[in-house]
């Protein structure tokens, strides 16, 4: 599993040439939310309080998803303003993936790995990192179910133990007071 130092995470969004894109790429790394969410978020400003997102049951069946609330760090709660005042549409996951692709190969970090998912998984690691004592609050917000990706996001903190300080600026005022 792949996961984004910040130095890799600034080199990536260093090489987006649109602001468009880099307001998508933030919006999605910083809110943690699955790709299908992120292209629903765009059609429901609704869901932003100032303070988090408040994501409705999805679903139908047996694969319902219960409401949750996605808490957000500082940077999320100033780059959502922005993701709603987009005239452009969030692309396809395919597109926004070979996007990413392309913006590696420009920024010369390797593509290896990288797509939507790794964004989210990123995220969930640097939360892990920063604040390890609410990996339960985490799941919570983030609609993690399975102790399995937990347990992955977790060992992948230990190569991001170098950039713990910036890792912890980034996350600031995540912790829901």
């Amino acid at each position: 599993m792949r996961v984004l130092t910040p130095e890799e995470y600034d080199l990536l969004r260093g090489a987006i040439p649109k602001l468009d894109h880099m307001i998508m790429l933030d919006t999605l790394f910083y809110t943690g939310l699955r790709y299908t969410e992120f292209q629903e978020l765009q059609r429901h400003r609704d869901w932003f309080d100032g303070r988090v997102l408040r994501i409705p049951s999805r679903g139908r069946g047996s694969r319902t998803s219960p409401p949750r609330t996605v808490y957000l760090s500082d940077y999320a709660r100033k780059t959502l303003p922005l993701f709603f005042k987009l005239k452009r549409k969030v692309p396809d996951r395919a597109v926004f993936d070979r996007n990413l692709k392309r913006w590696s190969a420009t920024a010369e970090i390797s593509p290896e790995g990288l797509s939507v998912k790794t964004l989210r998984k990123t995220w969930v690691a640097y939360l892990i990192l920063s604040y390890p004592e609410h990996i339960d609050l985490i799941a919570q917000s983030l609609g993690i179910s399975t102790f399995e990706e937990l347990s992955a996001l977790k060992s992948a903190t230990a190569e991001l133990r170098d950039y713990k300080d910036e890792i912890r600026r980034r996350t600031a005022g995540w912790l829901p007071e």
